[in-house]
């Protein structure tokens, strides 16, 4: 135990769910020679250049950090060198390394994915699983290599995803799951053997594009129900009222009894939302979010003449 106390670690890694795993290794003494992230990207109303939150944090505990436009890039390659890592940590990096990156650690490289591996290989393991329904996920501890998500794995380990569970819900379950994982494997790395991954039953997990956030009222209850759920905290699931785009979150539950009233109908609202209608049934959504404005409860949004039962939302097209 406590292998990692001789080793060099350097840390990949861009948004805040990468950014949890690296505080909770720096709170537990794992120090590391540098960080590479994304480089800053414009966001927000005022498109301001903002620095993604690996780089905060690793701001904040002094620690080298680098973004290079690709890893991959020779200037790039030289920087990681000359730090001169053992092993390196991967989480949610949002680049391909390139053979010469994943072979220049002579002990390797560790990837955090937050699925069950084959299950959801690519960019957002965690929108694909809520969106299909999933019951259960995880996260899988993995080799890089040359394909997407195909390494075999050191570890997986599985958990429940409750019925309403949003992307910040589990999110932040996974990020529990994985930090604790990360730190047990670089405790005793010689531990953990490689096993395959098995290629019949692999999943892809395609990153979202716009098109993903739209809601179609013609589909089942339980589908708009786990669209909105993937899609919550952000960016959040669009509709429209009036011809006005607006977004959509909290789902509270559905119904799947027949309803006479025509897809994406607010049936009436309540303390805890608006019955919409759907295919084959009604979904609870929670707020709405018009543009411009921070999301409201839908009975704020009634009690200030926004919205009001027998309005209806309109499914949007790509």
């Amino acid at each position: 135990m406590g292998t990692h106390l001789a080793e060099r670690l350097v840390f990949l890694g861009t948004p805040l769910f990468a950014a949890r795993h690296l505080e909770f290794l720096l709170q537990k003494g794992i120090s590391f020679a540098g960080v590479f992230c994304q480089p800053d990207r414009l966001s927000g109303r005022g498109k301001k250049k903002t620095p993604p939150p690996v780089k905060t944090l690793a701001q904040r505990w002094e620690i080298p950090v680098f973004q290079p436009e690709s890893i991959n890039e020779p200037e790039a390659v030289q920087a990681l060198e000359q730090l001169r890592p053992d092993r390196i940590v991967v989480v949610a990096y949002g680049q391909i390394l390139r053979k010469r990156v994943r072979m220049l650690p002579e002990k390797g490289l560790v990837n955090v994915h937050a699925s069950l591996l084959p299950a959801y290989r690519g960019a957002a393991p965690l929108h694909r699983a809520l969106l299909s329904g999933e019951k259960r996920t995880g996260i899988s501890l993995m080799k890089i290599t040359a394909g997407m998500d195909s390494g075999p794995f050191f570890w997986r380990k599985a958990i429940a995803v409750p019925p309403l569970c949003t992307l910040g819900t589990l999110e932040e379950k996974l990020v529990d799951l994985g930090s604790h994982m990360l730190w047990e494997f670089l405790q005793d790395p010689l531990f953990f053997s490689e096993t395959p991954q098995p290629e019949g039953q692999a999943s892809l997990a395609p990153k979202v594009q716009k098109e993903d956030l739209l809601l179609r009222w013609t589909q089942s209850a339980p589908q708009v129900a786990n669209r909105i759920r993937a899609f919550d905290p952000e960016p959040g699931c669009l509709t429209a009222i009036h011809g006005q785009v607006v977004k959509l979150f909290g789902v509270k539950g559905w119904l799947l009894d027949a309803t006479p009233y025509a897809p994406g109908t607010i049936v009436r609202v309540e303390k805890q939302g608006a019955w919409v209608c759907c295919a084959n049934g009604m979904v609870l959504v929670e707020r709405i979010q018009f543009p411009s404005k921070k999301p409201v409860f839908f009975f704020q949004a009634q009690g200030s003449g926004k919205i009001a039962p027998g309005q209806c939302l309109e499914s949007l097209e790509a």
